[in-house]
């Protein structure tokens, strides 16, 4: 966890120093962020070899600015969308992935509407998909058993074209997914892990 774009003191040269290493070494860079700042940053994202952004969104504005505000309280959605564009405009990758639980599951149409109305889906450097949010113990109140989220998925997803937009991106809940209205029947178990430890690199605040 942690915001690598943070607008806080140094980061600056710390992200300019990695775009640095990624042109030298043509190594691309991909980064998992909130997209509020990402506009601070995209004059040193655009110096590196590639650029992904991974940006969170957990719904429409109403759904995604009643659970994620500023500090200060303000709403995050619309400046998160303006930064989407921005990215696209200059040619940073933007995977955009949607956190659904039981409460939200049933706005994915609109979200989908609203990436297509946006022209998103046409860009060659966009990608959308959705991820299950998991709840451990009792620290998070929207989360649903995975089988009872997926079966309302299906109900959703069988209205035409309710969420063309979101693909699957490797995603165990998308994959989960398209097995069981696919094959009709339940995928084999599959354990929990984290890419971190496979084939990804870490990289503290200090560089």
């Amino acid at each position: 966890g942690g915001e690598p774009l943070l607008d806080i003191p140094g980061m600056r040269s710390v992200l300019s120093l990695i775009a640095e290493h990624s042109s030298e070494k043509q190594c691309p860079l991909s980064f998992t962020t909130n997209g509020y700042n990402s506009d601070l940053y995209i004059d040193i994202l655009k110096k590196a070899k590639e650029c992904t952004l991974q940006i969170t969104i957990d719904g429409p504005s109403e759904i995604h600015n009643s659970r994620r505000r500023t500090i200060t309280g303000k709403d995050t959605f619309y400046k998160i969308v303006d930064n989407i564009d921005l990215c696209l405009s200059e040619d940073i990758s933007i995977v955009l992935r949607v956190n659904i639980d039981n409460d939200n599951y049933l706005s994915l149409p609109d979200l989908n509407k609203f990436i297509r109305d946006k022209g998103w889906e046409t860009c060659g450097n966009f990608s959308a998909y959705y991820g299950y949010v998991k709840g451990y113990g009792s620290l998070y109140e929207h989360a649903a058993p995975i089988e009872k989220l997926l079966s309302k998925i299906i109900d959703v997803s069988d209205q035409k074209d309710s969420i063309n937009a979101f693909s699957s991106h490797g995603c165990e809940t998308v994959n989960i997914f398209n097995i069981i209205k696919n094959h009709k029947k339940l995928p084999s178990p599959k354990f929990d892990f984290c890419g971190m430890n496979r084939t990804l690199f870490c990289f503290a605040p200090d560089g």
